[in-house]
């Protein structure tokens, strides 16, 4: 999805829910992304006036756990992984 590859590429991830409904699978309850409901379009100018920022270690343990390596090798390993499989 855009927010994983957002993670990925490090670029600070807004959750927004004007409505105020809640979001199905809350990344920002999960330390990695900042909420912004209704009301609240003041934490956009503020996250990129760097006001507001996450936990480094949080963001770097999630995506750890959620995207393993981010080397660039990915296809590689997949290859390789079919290619112990076909053998």
């Amino acid at each position: 999805t855009v927010a994983v590859e957002t993670l990925a590429l490090g670029i600070p991830l807004v959750e927004i829910d004007l409505e105020n409904h809640g979001v199905l699978e809350s990344l920002s309850s999960q330390g990695v992304a900042t909420s912004v409901q209704g009301g609240e379009l003041d934490k956009l100018d503020d996250m990129l006036d760097g006001k507001i920022k996450l936990d480094a270690g949080v963001v770097s343990k999630w995506k750890e756990r959620n995207l393993g390596p981010l080397d660039g090798k990915s296809t590689q390993r997949v290859v390789e992984e079919l290619e112990r499989l076909i053998v």
